[in-house]
């Protein structure tokens, strides 16, 4: 085994390289704790 990725994971990069080319190799950057400040504080500032 190369690598440890489950069988279901493999087929989904698949898939979606085959439907959206090498875009779908870029990352996927999500999540992250939540801004502490609001729109107008940052604004203000």
């Amino acid at each position: 085994m190369m690598f440890a990725a489950s069988e279901n994971y493999v087929r989904e990069v698949i898939h979606a390289f085959n439907g959206q080319g090498f875009a779908a190799l870029d990352p996927k950057w999500s999540g992250g704790r939540p801004a502490k400040f609001g729109l107008a504080a940052r604004q203000l500032i």
